[in-house]
């Protein structure tokens, strides 16, 4: 695979050798034990869509028929309780995926990668904008926002008590590193591009990504 990166004065490209078969490894184990876990407990009617199901990673997937609602027309549905987990995946395992896909356009990312927002810091921010609100004039206090940080406050204990054993994608970014090799090729002057592409008054290289070195 090839990557052309923007650096900020040059642009470089580079052959993308990865070890597919332990990239894969870690990818899976990640999205197993790094996932953020919402449990969902419903009523709905019918049963849900294959589709959904397929597009989603779901588990341990329950429905139980528990009635029929009537409708004017005369024609009724079955109504399900839907009792599930559905695991939303870490940013990394998504870089990775992308990667083994043949999309090298988030390498930059996959190599500077700094971990995915903990709930805990959701958590120290929420009650952090609570404290601010709370410490204006009474008559300053926006409860409606009080009410709603209370809310996002409650659900974000429940899936940080539902989450308390999954880990940091970030344990994994070594390994994922480890397992990718890159060989530069060539690199280019970015300001002698610029001044082709401003001769002939268009874009000249299509780089897979922007790129500033830190």
């Amino acid at each position: 695979m090839i990557c052309i990166v923007e650096e900020e004065k040059d642009i470089v490209k580079y052959e993308v050798e990865i070890n597919r078969e332990e990239l894969e490894k870690i990818q899976k184990e990640m999205i197993d034990k790094c996932s953020r876990i919402i449990h969902y407990q419903y009523q709905a009617e019918g049963i849900m869509s294959a589709d959904y199901l397929k597009k989603n990673d779901i588990r341990n997937y329950k429905e139980t028929l528990i009635g029929t609602k009537e409708y004017d027309d005369g024609h009724d549905t079955e109504i399900y309780l839907r009792d599930y987990d559905e695991y939303y995946h870490p940013l990394l395992a998504h870089y990775v995926e992308c990667l083994l896909n043949g999309d090298t356009s988030f390498l930059p990312e996959i190599m500077t990668y700094k971990g995915n927002v903990r709930v805990t810091e959701q958590i120290s921010n929420i009650k952090q904008a609570m404290i601010e609100e709370l410490s204006k004039p009474l008559v300053n206090i926006n409860l409606d926002i009080l009410v709603e940080r209370t809310d996002e406050l409650r659900n974000l204990q429940e899936i940080e008590k539902s989450n308390k054993n999954q880990k940091s994608d970030m344990e994994y970014h070594s390994k994922v590193v480890h397992n990718i090799k890159l060989k530069k090729i060539e690199r280019l002057d970015r300001k002698s591009v610029e001044s082709v592409e401003n001769f002939y008054g268009k874009r000249l290289i299509k780089s897979q990504t922007n790129h500033q070195k830190s």
